[in-house]
């Protein structure tokens, strides 16, 4: 019996335990959209506009200690560049990329931009081939609404955004678990 408690004792001894670490949460009120831990991959824009992207090394006292790369594919060889771990303060994060979405080309407004102003240059070059008055009467209306659509989806185009903005609607909360 003494055999086995010290074959346990040895045996749990070799197991490093350590205990939850720090975390940084990305919530939309109080809804979490994406949560960052130590070794997680991270892809943001800070306060000077400059986008960082790379490896969580360590969080420690609201700071987030990123570790850059660069991956260079030349042909077929591959070559990876580390920069350095550099930390930056959770309030320094400003906006992180927004995850590609369906019909992405519907809500971006370039299906009404493409429709519309096909529709347009259509409209008037087969009233030149036909040698029709192209902005008179009837065809200006036509020509009105398609030039309307393909102005819908210019400002759906300007107002769309490709970012999620630390703010208002989202924010990053850093959650401490160590004592």
């Amino acid at each position: 019996m003494i055999k086995i408690l010290v074959l346990a004792t040895i045996l749990f001894s070799a197991f490093h335990v350590q205990a939850q670490e720090d975390y940084v949460v990305l919530r939309k009120g109080n809804k979490t959209i994406q949560r960052f831990t130590s070794g997680s991959y991270i892809d943001c824009r800070l306060d000077n506009y400059q986008w960082m992207s790379g490896y969580i090394t360590a969080i420690r006292h609201d700071s987030l200690f990123i570790r850059q790369f660069q991956v260079r594919t030349i042909g077929s060889i591959s070559d990876t560049s580390t920069f350095g771990i550099f930390p930056i303060h959770i309030n320094d994060i400003k906006a992180f990329p927004k995850q590609p979405e369906s019909f992405e080309f519907i809500k971006n407004g370039t299906l009404f931009m493409i429709g519309g102003g096909g529709y347009a240059v259509l409209n008037i070059a087969n009233g030149l081939i036909n040698n029709e008055e192209v902005f008179s009467g009837d065809n200006l209306t036509k020509l009105g609404i398609a030039l309307g659509v393909a102005g819908i989806g210019v400002i759906m185009n300007v107002t769309h955004s490709d970012v999620i903005k630390v703010g208002k609607k989202y924010r990053l909360q850093y959650v401490k678990l160590n004592p």
